[in-house]
């Protein structure tokens, strides 16, 4: 997130080269922040994140926080963006919809009948790593989810969700043991009325250590310092 009222540069740099990169023109007036978002797919194993300004006068003045760089997931369109239902597979009559979304231009319309399947999608995920699935909700009639293992069978969650009349986030973190996919299932219960339901901005993020992982240190700049950056004046 940035805030500030000139040009900033992002590079990612590889083996001395530039590997990709951009430039924004801040909007802020810098008492707002704007987030960014830049994807990148490296041809090396390592790279150096660099910012840089473009002053419109001798000085120039960027505010710079929250830096996060993460694996783009293997859950495929979570926030149905894609104005159908392409990476999941749906039944009765569930339906990407325009009329109720958490996010973006699109949401699933998720109807089930009794304890039937409503939607779901199978996820690669790696033996030993930890992960946190989260999603948002507005619900008509209660509905459940379930993180199932699809090599060791294990139920890494089962829940139950009430009506709670506004959007609403659930996060669920597990470890992935024996396993190499997941399936995420969005269901009713046996006996219950049918499900109804929205459901949107759907989110599978292995959780890292950036201490250990090589991923972006002190991006928040919690520390109170610059450690992990290489600042110029």
């Amino acid at each position: 997130r940035v805030s500030g009222s000139d040009v900033f540069n992002l590079y990612f740099v590889g083996d001395h080269t530039k590997v990709s990169g951009a430039n924004w023109m801040v909007t802020s007036d810098g008492t707002d922040w704007v987030q960014y978002t830049y994807v990148i797919k490296p041809s090396v194993n390592a790279i150096q994140l660099k910012f840089s300004a473009e002053a419109t006068g001798n000085t120039s003045t960027i505010l710079l926080d929250d830096v996060v760089v993460y694996e783009k997931p293997a859950l495929e369109n979570g926030g149905f963006e894609t104005g159908d239902t392409s990476g999941w597979t749906v039944y009765n009559g569930s339906k990407v919809t325009t009329a109720a979304k958490h996010s973006g231009n699109y949401g699933l319309h998720a109807k089930g009948n009794g304890w039937a399947g409503i939607a779901y999608q199978d996820i690669p995920v790696t033996n030993g790593r930890t992960y946190e699935l989260s999603f948002w909700y507005y619900n008509n009639v209660g509905f459940n989810y379930k993180i199932v293992g699809q090599t060791s069978g294990t139920t890494y969650a089962g829940t139950w969700k009430n009506n709670t009349g506004e959007w609403t986030q659930v996060k669920h973190q597990f470890l992935a043991t024996d396993e190499s996919m997941i399936r995420l299932n969005f269901s009713g219960l046996t006996g219950d009325t049918n499900p109804d339901f929205y459901l949107d901005d759907v989110q599978l993020k292995e959780l890292k250590d950036p201490s250990n992982d090589g991923y972006i240190k002190n991006g928040d700049m919690e520390t109170g310092t610059t450690v992990g950056w290489t600042v110029h004046q």
